[in-house]
């Protein structure tokens, strides 16, 4: 075995033995804590009458023995172990399993890709979401994000596929259209170009509008107004 082989070969065993107690068991351990601490919170808040722990425990007792709803809870830390986000993932997912556990009920399939958009989404993608939402006005669900123009006087070609909404919108955007909570729409508007010489249009003509729109979920405002909440309470 060549020496840097023989090094390789080290190097490897030396991280595999580290790597689960240094990493994974840091972080997963890190949005374990986020997850429970907030679920903790929820559960008290859903119901008041809790003043100690004593009066608390005898219902975490009887969730954890209950087979739906310690199935929920487990179905839902196996969510936050695999998050993308430290905090805010963790933290919604608390919250939506504290509804469900609540209401003894397992998630519809609209709350379930809210699971899915709350796995997947880092921190930084929750911001900039949260950003996004409360920077632009929509319109019955839709937000226009980009048009282009044809004249049939002087015609250029122009693609019609979807849009990059990494790109357009950013990769938060891309992953909640992976989810199935958002959609995109085109559309297609024509005008009728009178002659103006001043604009140096000689002869009528039809200006063609290619309009790309994106339709959200309404659901995806409720969680983009949680995420706010969070942030500011954080």
């Amino acid at each position: 075995m060549e020496p840097t082989t023989a090094l390789v070969t080290k190097a490897v065993t030396w991280l595999l033995n580290r790597f689960s107690k240094t990493v994974i068991e840091r972080w997963s351990r890190r949005r374990a804590e986020t997850f429970f601490k907030q679920f903790a919170a929820q559960v008290t808040e859903i119901d008041k009458k809790y003043g100690s722990f004593d009066s608390i425990e005898h219902v975490l007792t009887e969730l954890l023995e209950d087979e739906h709803k310690s199935e929920v809870l487990f179905e839902s830390y196996r969510r936050v172990c695999l998050s993308a986000s430290v905090s805010l993932g963790p933290r919604i997912i608390a919250l939506l399993t504290a509804r469900l556990i609540a209401e003894n009920r397992n998630a519809t399939e609209e709350e379930e890709r809210i699971f899915m958009a709350a796995e997947s989404l880092s921190d930084s993608e929750f911001i900039k979401m949260y950003t996004y939402f409360n920077k632009n006005n929509f319109n019955n669900d839709e937000i226009e994000i980009h048009r282009e123009k044809s004249d049939s006087n002087w015609p250029s070609p122009i693609s019609t596929g979807p849009v990059n909404l990494g790109e357009f919108v950013g990769n938060w955007c891309l992953k909640l259209h992976n989810c199935g909570l958002v959609t995109q729409d085109y559309v297609i508007e024509t005008q009728s170009n009178e002659i103006d010489t001043e604009k140096h249009i000689d002869e009528p003509g039809t200006l063609t509008i290619y309009i790309w729109k994106l339709r959200f979920d309404s659901k995806v405002f409720e969680l983009a107004s949680l995420i706010g909440n969070l942030h500011q309470s954080s």
